[in-house]
């Protein structure tokens, strides 16, 4: 009986740790850790890197709407990887050619982290930009995104994914509601005191030296912010950077969607368990992130990555 009452008590402290628990802890971190990010000026050079796989829909509208950002053109590289396209993806990337957009294709499928290792390879920017052919900047956004590097010790910085209405007016849905506010909190009160885990997929970017190259089982918004702080660098959430996705009303596909990414991102944390030793990582593995992934997961909950 003491064995069931302790397992009892294990349970329900790990079903209120993600939500009571560990929330509380970072607020009262953050009342005596206030790490601020000092944003300023600069115009370093951006490499923007699009993985697109049969993406004619939307890739001519996402290199428009690239190319018309608030930043000077000789200091953008755009880069498109198509993962063996077999709809018009590649000739309509390619039309763009004049206007530097550099088209890379892989003959067979290798998947999205393979196409980012080679991107990645060949950029030439300071600043990394991964996004999603299907996500769209405001046209501030890149100078919103590259003011946090400013500070030396950001490698990494993350925003957020708002969603269109279908009706086609520019109103925006809350998808998620309470829980995608709550994540929100969690990630700004993470980045207060150190950094946040993961990375928003459609909508992050880094400083190209700590890109480390990508097993091909990794999944990339999760693994890439990782290795950035295991190399001493922190992770930020910056609220004022976003970009816009149309709403998905297919449910099922949804629901597909998170089981490959949950099964995705147990793997990586397996993988990664090293940056759950708070002796190694601090602060960082003992009350932020991987901690309350690793619970997260235990409990059969979404967190960590938006891939």
């Amino acid at each position: 009986m003491e064995i069931l009452a302790f397992l009892f008590w294990v349970l329900i402290i790990l079903i209120f740790y993600p939500y009571v628990i560990y929330p509380g802890m970072l607020f009262l971190l953050g009342l005596v850790r206030n790490r601020k990010v000092v944003a300023g000026p600069g115009k370093p050079l951006v490499t923007i890197i699009i993985p697109a796989f049969n993406e004619e829909a939307v890739i001519g509208k996402k290199l428009q709407n690239t190319l018309m950002l608030d930043y000077p053109r000789q200091l953008l590289q755009i880069i498109v990887i198509s993962d063996a396209s077999t709809d018009g993806t590649d000739e309509i990337a390619g039309s763009f050619a004049k206007e530097g957009v550099k088209l890379l294709r892989n003959e067979t499928r290798k998947g999205k982290t393979y196409g980012l290792n080679r991107a990645c390879e060949m950029a030439r920017g300071e600043v990394l930009v991964f996004t999603d052919a299907d996500s769209m900047f405001h046209k501030e956004m890149l100078n919103l995104l590259v003011r946090n590097f400013a500070h030396k010790e950001i490698g990494l910085v993350t925003g957020s994914t708002r969603y269109l209405s279908k009706a086609g007016d520019g109103s925006m849905v809350a998808t998620m509601g309470k829980y995608t506010l709550f994540e929100r909190w969690i990630k700004e009160q993470e980045s207060r005191i150190g950094s946040c885990i993961g990375a928003d997929g459609a909508i992050f970017a880094m400083r190209r030296e700590y890109y480390r190259p990508l097993d091909e089982k990794d999944i990339n918004d999760f693994v890439i912010p990782l290795n950035v702080v295991r190399q001493g660098k922190r992770v930020v959430l910056d609220r004022d950077v976003y970009c816009l996705e149309e709403h998905a009303d297919d449910e099922g596909m949804e629901f597909s969607r998170q089981i490959r990414i949950t099964n995705r991102t147990i793997r990586a944390l397996i993988s990664n368990r090293d940056m759950l030793n708070p002796f190694r990582h601090g602060c960082f593995a003992g009350c932020s992130g991987p901690t309350r992934c690793f619970v997260f997961f235990c409990l059969g909950l979404p967190y960590c990555s938006t891939e």
